[in-house]
C-alpha cells in the first residue's frame, strides 16, 4: 500500500453536474408550477379585494346613518354622483368629507385646508387598476323622482339640498317587469365604472367625475353595494335595475299628462305622498 506523505496534493475529486436533460426538466416543472399558482393567487386576491370592499361599504353605511340622525333626518350632501377618497374638509360634493368626524378618518393632524385621504372611499380593487387616488371608484344613487329634478342626495350643480331619510319611505319603486320593490332593493352607494353610467344614466348631477371612472366594473362581474336598509351585498350587472314607469304603462309622475323622467342611478321610483321633503320642492 503507497502512502502518501501529509503534505502532499490530492488527485482532483471529479465534480457532480446535472445535465441538460434534468436542467430542462426542473425548468418545466417550475413553468408548470407557476402557470397554476398565478390564477389562484389572483382569484384570492380578488376575492380579497371584494370582501375588502363591501367592508368599507359597511362602514360608510354606518357613518351615514350617524350623519343623518345628528342632522334631524336629512341625508348628508348635497353630492356629487361619483365619489373618491381624496378630499378637504367642507368640501362641496364629497361623502368622505361630511363623514370625517364620524368615521374615525386618520388624517388628525393634516394642516387645514389640506387634501386628505381615507381608504374607505377607494375601491382596492379599483385602487390596483387606477393608481391614482384623486380618482373617483364609487357611485351615489342620484336617482330623481318621476317627473322631477330632485335627486335624493341633493346636486351640487344645481345647488339642491338633500332629502330627508324618512321621505324615501313614502316613494314606490318598480324594477323594469313593474314588479314593486322593497327598500332594502334600492341601492345607495356602489363600486362604478364609465360602462355602467352609460348603460344606465348615473351622472345626474354635473359635477360629477365621470371620466376618472374605471372603463370596465373593477369586481368584473358583479358590482359592491351599500343599499338604503344599510346592508351589504353584490350586484349582478345584468340584473340591475333600470328606470320604469308605474305598473301598465301608467305615470309615477304627480300630473297624469308628464311623462316620468328617467331615475338616472337606474332605479325606477315615485312618490306616493307628499309627507316630507317632497322631491321637487
Amino acid at each position: 500500500m503507497l502512502l502518501l506523505p501529509p503534505n502532499a496534493p490530492r488527485p482532483p475529486r471529479e465534480l457532480a453536474a446535472f445535465s441538460l436533460v434534468e436542467l430542462l426538466v426542473v425548468v418545466a416543472i417550475i413553468g408548470i408550477l407557476v402557470a397554476i399558482l398565478l390564477p389562484v393567487t389572483g382569484m384570492v386576491r380578488s376575492k380579497g379585494d371584494a370582501t375588502q370592499c363591501l367592508s368599507q361599504l359597511r362602514q360608510i353605511g354606518v357613518g351615514i346613518n350617524a350623519y343623518v340622525n345628528d342632522h334631524s333626518g336629512r341625508l348628508p350632501g348635497p353630492l356629487s354622483s361619483t365619489q373618491g377618497p381624496t378630499y378637504v374638509i367642507g368640501q362641496t360634493g364629497s361623502l368622505a368629507a361630511l363623514l370625517d368626524p364620524y368615521l374615525g378618518q386618520p388624517n388628525t393632524n393634516v394642516a387645514s385646508g389640506a387634501a386628505r385621504y381615507s381608504p374607505l372611499f377607494e375601491c382596492p380593487a379599483a385602487a390596483r387598476l387606477l393608481h391614482d387616488p384623486t380618482r373617483p371608484t364609487y357611485l351615489m344613487d342620484d336617482a330623481v323622482a318621476a317627473g322631477s329634478t330632485q335627486s335624493l342626495w341633493g346636486a351640487p350643480g344645481l345647488n339642491q339640498q338633500p332629502m330627508l331619510a324618512t321621505a324615501i319611505l313614502a316613494w314606490q319603486l318598480y324594477d323594469d317587469d313593474g314588479s314593486a320593490l322593497q327598500l332594502s332593493q334600492m341601492w345607495l352607494m356602489q363600486d362604478g365604472d364609465q360602462n355602467y353610467v352609460t348603460n344606465h344614466q348615473v351622472g345626474f348631477d354635473s359635477t360629477a367625475n365621470i371620466s376618472g371612472l374605471l372603463p370596465m366594473p373593477a369586481h368584473v362581474d358583479h358590482y359592491n353595494a351599500l343599499f338604503f336598509d344599510f346592508h351589504v351585498e353584490p350586484r349582478v350587472p345584468n340584473l340591475a335595475i333600470t328606470a320604469s314607469s308605474q305598473p301598465g304603462g301608467a305615470s309615477s309622475s304627480t300630473s297624469s299628462s308628464s311623462a316620468p323622467t328617467p331615475a338616472p342611478s337606474g332605479n325606477g321610483i315615485s312618490p306616493t305622498s307628499s309627507d316630507g321633503a317632497t322631491p321637487g320642492q
